[in-house]
């Protein structure tokens, strides 16, 4: 969060993140943020389900604004955030196969799914 609030403040980007945990400038991200951790609330399964499905668009996302980009430092974060959803899409996978449930990519297509999850965890960097 830090490294990403220095690029913000270096391209003169204004952070959505209000000061309370969990409450964003932005309505579509506060209500994504709602729904979601309401869900998450429910169960155990519900709860690993959300997580995949925020490193699912996560990566969509990503993917989505690096190629609105050509300054290094912006590609640079967003290789390692990249990374390290498909690492966090590898653990909650990992869970929901454990609990007998089923994932389905909704956002990045079902091959890189399962790119991501026959691979093992990655490297990031600092």
């Amino acid at each position: 969060m830090d490294k990403i609030l220095v690029l913000l403040n270096n391209y003169n980007i204004e952070d959505p993140a209000l000061p309370n945990n969990g409450e964003f400038t932005n309505q579509v991200l506060q209500g994504l943020y709602n729904d979601l951790t309401a869900l998450a609330d429910i169960t155990l399964v519900e709860a690993l389900k959300v997580g995949a499905t925020i490193e699912d668009l996560d990566i969509r996302d990503i993917e989505d604004f690096e190629g609105r980009t050509d300054k290094v430092d912006i590609l640079n974060a967003y290789n390692k955030l990249k990374c390290g959803s498909r690492n966090h899409m590898r653990s909650y996978y990992g869970q929901l196969v454990n609990n007998g449930v089923a994932y389905s990519a909704q956002f990045i297509l079902a091959t890189e799914l399962e790119t991501i999850i026959i691979n093992s965890n990655e490297r990031c960097g600092n």
